[in-house]
């Protein structure tokens, strides 16, 4: 599965790649510091091939990507959507409102999936129409079919909570269907666990 990650930070995405045995292509990121130590994991072979494109979303040009990309990762700014933010939701000129430089992207590069994270808090954030639902409807829109949940780190085994929602949509009119391109996510070779772990020292 060949991956693209906006929003990338410091490669939290393309490790799960990694250990999942997929191919992370292209990095958007605009924070320096975040760029260079992608950029130096791709120098020292972890991400061979990976380009990092470093600047503001709303400026990247995905045309060279479109219709190669199997899978779009992103886990757009969550301030205007977080409690402890503003709560102002999905709207234009908010930084959460960045989630339609995802859509944007995505109507170009035409993934079979978007992959999608941010605080649990989207399910139930004010700023009008709630964020979830203009997330769902805009999904639909665009052929996706999607399921979500909101898990802890703490249900992975982490000594924290930190509650984040996480999205899978797919193509309704993919050529595989969801069933099946499921079922090859889970028959990809894997990285080694220790391997992954390594790349974290």
């Amino acid at each position: 599965m060949r991956t693209m990650h906006l929003f990338a930070g410091a490669g939290g995405g393309p490790l799960a790649d990694l250990i999942l045995g997929h191919e992370p292509v292209v990095a958007v990121e605009w924070e320096p510091h975040a760029c260079e130590v992608l950029r130096q994991r791709a120098a020292d072979g972890w991400f061979p091939g990976l380009h990092v494109w470093e600047g503001d979303v709303r400026l990247f040009d995905p045309s060279e990507y479109a219709g190669c990309m199997d899978i779009i990762h992103a886990g757009f700014p969550c301030q205007d959507i977080s409690s402890a933010g503003k709560r102002a939701g999905v709207g234009e000129g908010t930084r959460s409102g960045l989630y339609r430089e995802v859509l944007r992207i995505a109507d170009a590069v035409r993934p079979r999936f978007l992959f999608l994270e941010n605080v649990a808090a989207i399910a139930s954030a004010g700023g009008g129409e709630q964020p979830l639902a203009i997330v769902e409807a805009d999904l639909a829109a665009r052929g996706f079919d999607a399921l979500w949940a909101c898990l802890a780190a703490s249900d992975v085994g982490a000594p924290h909570q930190r509650n984040r929602w996480w999205c899978l949509a797919w193509r309704a009119d993919a050529d595989n269907s969801s069933g099946s391109a499921m079922l090859e996510l889970e028959q990809e070779e894997r990285a080694s666990e220790p391997d992954c772990i390594r790349l974290m020292a």
